[in-house]
């Protein structure tokens, strides 16, 4: 006779191998296993080449705003470790490119380290070659360009766009948007993103507007969540953040009449009861707001470590 522990056994295990399958993958490995990914990576893009100092770590990260950051003594020049967003596990390709892309410093430290050549570091422009910003100059890019050319689909960037052609947009959730329209005859206004789990809190929303910029002129839309990239976002009770700025984006009217015509894109109106319908962006006449991407590749000294560097994508 079968034991009811036995079935609860064999049920538990089918549905492991079941999340096993299905979750995101990379040549075969699970996106959430950094470690195996970089094995990989080195083995495939590098020729085995790096060789990680003493404590290097690979871990992943809450950061919204970054893709990847590797981090580094500044006086030696060894590496820490690679951190890359968590939210890349749902898209394989974006991952390996962000973690390629902070194996390229990882390799420019390691032969700084075997040579003394500081030209490898990228620190400062230099006259005829290519420079984007600090650690970003004429080494590191010739190797982009080279990876690129013998594996076109990591599509390395020096700057990164979350939401571009390396995600998997159905894996993207969908995100509401705020519009505030401050000053309609000279076009202008401000787009603030609400949080994943607020409530659509018209009063609220209405209210922040106010202590934000002076009007209550609000509209909310929901949009593909690479659309709504960059723009500041309310806490969850859909007050403004603490010491957050007031700022006025550029070219609102134009930017937000763009967007509603973009395909997925809802206005979000409220009833005399306070639910909520939808219409379609052929139906509306308010102003909308384009992606304005915050995730830009900079050097910048580590927060909470004097003597280190990071490199983010």
């Amino acid at each position: 006779m079968i034991q009811a522990s036995q079935v609860a056994g064999d049920h538990m295990r089918m549905n492991q191998a079941i999340k096993i399958q299905t979750r995101p993958q990379f040549a075969g490995i699970p996106t959430d296993n950094l470690s195996a990914l970089f094995r990989y990576c080195n083995r495939h893009y590098f020729n085995s080449e790096l060789r990680p100092s003493s404590g290097f770590r690979l871990t992943f990260s809450r950061s919204a705003r970054l893709s990847g950051c590797f981090t580094y003594c500044l006086q030696t020049h060894e590496d820490w470790g690679i951190a890359i967003s968590s939210r890349l596990k749902c898209h394989p390709r974006a991952l390996v490119s962000t973690l390629v892309h902070e194996m390229i410093h990882m390799l420019a430290h390691q032969r700084f380290r075997e040579t003394g050549d500081k030209d490898l570091l990228d620190e400062e422009e230099k006259p005829g070659q290519p420079f984007v910003n600090r650690g970003h100059g004429a080494f590191f890019i010739g190797q982009l360009e080279q990876m690129n050319e013998r594996f076109p689909h990591l599509g390395l960037t020096v700057k990164s766009t979350f939401g571009d052609h390396l995600y998997d947009h159905a894996r993207i959730a969908p995100a509401r948007l705020m519009l505030v329209s401050i000053c309609p005859l000279q076009g202008k206004g401000m787009v603030y993103r609400l949080h994943e789990r607020a409530e659509l809190n018209w009063s609220h929303l209405r209210a922040t507007a106010q202590a934000m910029h002076g009007v209550s002129d609000i509209q909310v839309v929901e949009v593909p969540g690479q659309l709504a990239e960059g723009f500041p976002l309310l806490r969850r009770d859909n007050a403004p953040r603490k010491n957050m700025k007031r700022r006025v984006l550029r070219h609102f009217a134009s930017k937000t009449a763009a967007l509603l015509e973009t395909a997925g894109v809802r206005e979000l109106t409220q009833t005399p009861a306070g639910a909520r319908i939808t219409r379609n962006p052929s139906e509306c006449h308010i102003p909308s707001c384009e992606n304005t991407p915050a995730s830009h590749l900079r050097i910048h000294p580590a927060g909470h470590e004097p003597e280190s560097y990071r490199h983010r994508m």
